[in-house]
């Protein structure tokens, strides 16, 4: 995974954040809570914070490239400032990958970027084409 940032994104703005695997706490993996809850936030934070550790909210300069692991937890800040945070961002994975069985609240809102599709269905889909295939060696 690879957001582009199509300007400076200072920390006012709320960068990526990122939190390398083997800090995540284990808690994060089993709440009871889904993104789509109002609470969800808090109970991440709360976690984050019971085992001191710190995501990595560096600022993104122009064109600066953030890479990480997309099953690495990460999220974004809250932009306070008036100017809309834009990025480009890609996610890549193997030709053939299916969406998981048991979707988890680590999964956020996977049926945004997979429509139409369930689990356990090959992970193509109108905004996640299969790309390269032209470019495959005999």
């Amino acid at each position: 995974m690879g957001p582009v940032a199509l300007h400076d994104i200072p920390t006012e703005m709320g960068p990526l954040a990122c939190l390398a695997r083997q800090l995540t706490p284990a808690a994060l993996h089993a709440l009871p809570v889904s993104p789509q809850e109002r609470w969800y936030d808090e109970h991440v934070a709360g976690e984050i914070r019971a085992a001191g550790v710190v995501p990595d909210a560096s600022p993104l300069s122009l064109g600066e490239v953030s890479c990480h692991a997309a099953n690495c937890f990460h999220t974004a800040g809250a932009n306070l400032t008036a100017v809309p945070r834009r990025i480009l961002s890609s996610t890549y994975y193997a030709d053939g990958t299916r969406i998981t069985a048991r979707p988890t609240m680590l999964s956020g809102s996977w049926t945004d970027f997979v429509p139409g599709l369930e689990p356990g269905a090959p992970a193509a889909a109108p905004l996640n084409p299969v790309v390269g295939l032209g470019n495959r060696p005999p």
